[in-house]
């Protein structure tokens, strides 16, 4: 069982490091025989990995929420860990403009996972970012709560506490606390380092990028953004493009060197066409939110 096992997580593995078209084959042979051994823990991992692959690719934010509940329902045998799809499919919810039903998703993973697991960053990230996009007064509560995930650079980290900091520079940034989220540069750059390309429906090097745009380390930010969109026509990765524009063009309006409002303008109107056609309510309102800057 320990091969079976392994293969579940090498499955996983591939799914962040955004090798999605490796993980197909993958994690349908470990399914195949995890299923006939009744292994549950590998179970789950295929089906994390098949699960992130497949929402990246198709870009299908309905579908992918119900596949991925129907993938915490199918894995009850692995519980509490098969709660850890739920982040996923509260950034879908929010994704399609559903920010209340988000916040209640990620509220029910944390519920259900031991929270002495340090697996629980995960959950606790989560909510922290529902509750920065609903501008909720008891986010600083609940930062102070679980500030304890929050990783040292330099030193080793849990996954929990990785996946954490990814969501909390979201969060700091949704909530204009940029000296803040640039803090987060060095810890999300090991991330990188480690191999981490995939992160919350969005490339690893995209947030990257982000903490150091929001500490002014322009040219390090415009590298990353660069590599991400890269990554993301490679990979196939539909649903992170978007995003990765975005923070681009937020970048450029920030720095605003000679032409940067005219490459921020185009690379929105990009992002608006996509997002509308792919039902990204989330991404397009923040994307809309900067063309009128521009506009201004």
């Amino acid at each position: 069982q320990w091969r079976v096992d392994a293969a579940g997580h090498r499955a996983s593995a591939l799914a962040w490091a955004g090798r999605f078209t490796d993980v197909d084959a993958v994690a349908g042979e470990v399914l195949r025989v995890a299923e006939e051994t009744g292994h549950a823990g590998a179970i789950l991992a295929a089906r994390v990995a098949r699960d992130m692959a497949h929402l990246q690719r198709s870009a299908d934010l309905i579908g992918s929420e119900a596949r991925l509940h129907e993938s915490v329902a199918a894995t009850d045998a692995a519980a509490p860990f098969n709660s850890l799809l739920l982040p996923w499919a509260a950034m879908l919810q929010a994704e399609r403009g559903d920010r209340k039903g988000a916040l209640a998703t990620a509220i029910r993973g944390r519920q259900a996972f031991p929270p002495a697991i340090t697996w629980s960053g995960v959950l606790a990230g989560c909510e922290l970012w529902c509750l920065a996009l609903l501008d909720s007064p008891e986010w600083a509560l609940r930062l102070k709560e679980c500030e304890h995930f929050v990783p040292v650079a330099g030193s080793p980290s849990f996954v929990g506490r990785r996946w954490f900091a990814l969501f909390l520079v979201l969060s700091r940034v949704a909530r204009g606390e940029l000296v803040a989220a640039a803090a987060l540069y060095p810890v999300l750059r090991e991330m990188l380092d480690d191999g981490w390309r995939f992160g919350l429906l969005q490339p690893v090097e995209g947030l990257v990028g982000l903490a150091a745009a929001a500490g002014g380390n322009w040219d390090v930010a415009e590298g990353q953004f660069r590599s991400a969109l890269a990554f993301v026509d490679e990979a196939g990765d539909r649903l992170g493009k978007p995003a990765v524009q975005k923070w681009y063009a937020w970048m450029l309006l920030r720095r605003a060197a000679p032409g940067d409002h005219d490459q921020a303008r185009v690379l929105l109107d990009e992002v608006i066409t996509s997002c509308q056609a792919m039902g990204m309510q989330l991404t397009l309102g923040e994307a809309e939110a900067l063309r009128a800057l521009l506009n201004a």
